[in-house]
């Protein structure tokens, strides 16, 4: 995993420095490797920075970036590399082909790299490295842009083609990495890098706040429910999405186009073995994650993904290192017991970390650095775990992001079951699984009647959260939301339409975003078996009454790990995931420090900041506070107007 950046520039006003500060924002995803190329008219410069590996600064065919820092080109590319697969001199990038007509800048992993490299090499191809970018290339050469079609990894890249005199640039299906970019074809001018604070580091972006993303942060909490950003004009390019950019003479968006959607891949399963269907993915999965010439490790929160995760690899490591957070204080956030249940289960070596949190300010504005907007005290304590295991030498981790998603694990997935029943008449059922679900999971019969009011009604929620914020946001926050554009998101007619959202919109994505970003802030690589896409697609086949049944939700993965691991924690309902003790770090800012944000607050001009004061005075934890203060840290680190 690795940090991209590149421009063009038709107009030559991008000086070679503004790439080497872009790819310098990310050196944390990279600390490995540092590379870059420059392109003018027939022109190839190659050139290498400080922290390129010594092999490549001895080349001939490579100059010194310094040396090119006031020159203009009209593209460049730039690299920061954290070396996975091939650790060697030849896996460094950009890279380009044999004959220098496709140049590679690429952040991601290709997990089946292997068998696609045999398919080439038995049409002919040739390969000088064991590195999966290598296979991108030749991918391209083969197949084109449908090249990504054949790979199952995460992924962001930009391949500049010479012969076509285009840019093809892509993100894998489920949007695991990022790949942020700027385009003004009247000024001649695309900006593309990994992460949002490398774009708005060229002189020719305004830092202009989106007040529209602002707004539905603020009412709703959701983030990243389309492929805009907090910055106006910055955008993502979207999961499973393709772009192919052709400079001839202009520079024209020639094409912009979905490869993959898992609304289109609806099909019928060719077994009614459901349990064994998810098992046997899950495993597949798994194994295509551990591909790796670098040290392996696992997260353990003691839930049931994590721990299905842990169970799953330890038939392939011996020893596996796994990472659990635990506080001494807080027996509410603790899974320190169901974690060690799996780990002498797994024959894990276990290491048990015990994050502090001494300078909330410090640490948190680490945390909106990194994640690029509206955050989460609760990511304090994941961090500080993370960046455990780098120092026991662990590059790549897995966890068990999207089990919920996939597998409907949340509760609100209940709610929209019970419509379904309702709905079809299915009256024994719904009062079954009704009572049921009430006994296995956290909510009451009441609050699973209220669970089903709320989230079947959109007007109401919307109306609730307004209520719950509008004595601390100023009308020109709240005229900027809009219910309208976002209903879709949140108003789903069925639990088809509902997981369909959280994957594509309200949930999965804000929470891969911050998965990027704290492993990479500790030079980690996240790998993620959840989001492996044949294992979406087939979730998304499956009927919904095997995922939610006798009131459990998950319950395929429960069967399939039931004889597998501990059943405590198998059919564990108390879910935790990785909390953390947030009321008591919330009160731990300086006097002067809350004096300065609520008295000389630069976003000032969509919050009641007095008002906000004395919340935090009466209730210092509370989510209102947290959202304004990561939001001014936010226009204060990326320097934002409003």
């Amino acid at each position: 995993m690795c940090g991209i950046a590149g421009y063009i520039d038709l107009r030559r006003k991008t000086a070679t420095h503004i790439l080497q500060d872009m790819t310098d924002l990310v050196k944390h995803r990279g600390p490995d490797d540092e590379g870059y190329t420059l392109f003018e008219g027939s022109n190839i410069q190659m050139c290498f920075g400080k922290e390129t590996i010594s092999q490549i600064k001895n080349r001939q065919d490579f100059s010194s970036i310094e040396k090119q820092k006031e020159k203009f080109y009209f593209m460049g590319l730039g690299h920061r590399r954290l070396s996975i697969i091939d650790l060697s001199e030849h896996g460094h990038q950009p890279m380009a082909d044999e004959g220098q007509e496709l140049f590679l800048t690429y952040n991601g992993e290709i997990y089946n790299y292997i068998e696609i490299k045999k398919e080439l090499k038995e049409k002919g191809y040739q390969f000088t490295t064991t590195a999966d970018s290598e296979v991108i290339l030749n991918a391209y050469k083969e197949w084109g842009e449908n090249c990504v079609k054949k790979f199952n990894g995460m992924w962001a890249f930009a391949i500049y083609d010479r012969k076509r005199q285009c840019l093809f640039c892509s993100r894998d299906r489920l949007g695991v990495k990022p790949f942020y970019y700027y385009y003004n074809d009247q000024k001649g001018l695309f900006v593309f890098g990994s992460e949002l604070k490398q774009i708005i580091a060229h002189p020719e972006i305004k830092r202009e706040i989106n007040a529209e993303i602002l707004a539905v942060n603020m009412v709703l909490g959701i983030s990243d429910y389309d492929n805009e950003t907090l910055i106006k004009d910055v955008h993502l390019l979207g999961a499973g999405e393709n772009m192919i950019l052709s400079f001839v003479d202009t520079l024209k968006m020639e094409k912009k186009d979905k490869y993959w959607d898992l609304a289109d891949r609806v099909y019928a399963l060719q077994s009614e073995n459901y349990v064994d269907l998810v098992g046997e993915m899950l495993e597949s999965s798994v194994c295509l994650r551990l591909r790796s010439d670098a040290k392996l490790g696992a997260l353990l929160s003691g839930g049931l993904d994590s721990s299905a995760l842990v169970t799953l690899i330890s038939n392939h490591i011996d020893g596996l290192e796994t990472f659990t957070s635990c506080y001494h204080d807080s027996p509410e956030n603790d899974e320190k017991y169901f974690a060690q249940l799996i780990n002498k289960n797994s024959g894990c070596v276990e290491n048990l970390v015990y994050p502090e949190c001494k300078d909330i300010q410090k640490d948190f504005e680490r945390i909106v650095w990194h994640t690029e907007g509206i955050s989460s005290y609760t990511l304090i304590g994941t961090d500080k775990v993370i960046r455990a295991a780098r120092e026991k030498g662990i590059k790549v981790i897995l966890n068990g992001q999207a089990g919920d998603e996939t597998m409907f694990g949340y509760e609100r997935y209940y709610a929209f079951y019970y419509f379904e029943l309702l709905k079809r008449l299915k009256w024994g059922t719904f009062f079954r699984e009704f009572k049921l679900g009430s006994e296995h999971s956290k909510l009451t019969m009441k609050e699973m009647m209220q669970y089903l009011l709320y989230f079947k009604n959109p007007s109401l929620r919307s109306h609730l959260k307004i209520k719950q914020i509008k004595d601390y946001c100023t009308q020109d926050l709240l005229k900027n939301y809009q219910l309208n554009q976002v209903k879709k998101f949140i108003a789903p007619t069925n639990l088809e339409e509902l997981q369909y959202n959280e994957l594509r919109h309200v949930q999965l994505t804000h929470i891969l975003r911050w998965d990027d970003r704290l492993y990479m802030a500790n030079s980690v690589e996240s790998r993620v078996p959840f989001v492996d896409y044949r294992f979406v697609e087939l979730a998304a086949n499956i009927p919904n009454q095997k995922k939610i049944e006798n009131g459990y939700t998950k319950a395929l993965v429960r069967k399939y790990m039931d004889d597998k691991m501990p059943k405590e924690v198998t059919w564990r309902t108390n879910k935790m995931g990785f909390g953390a003790p947030t009321n008591r770090w919330a009160g731990g800012y300086s006097s002067d420090y809350i004096h300065d944000i609520f008295t000389n607050a630069k976003s000032k001009r969509f919050f009641h900041t007095e008002a906000l004061r004395n919340l935090y005075q009466k209730d210092p934890g509370n989510s209102m506070i947290q959202k304004f203060i990561s939001t001014e840290m936010f226009f204060r680190l990326f320097q934002v107007e409003s």
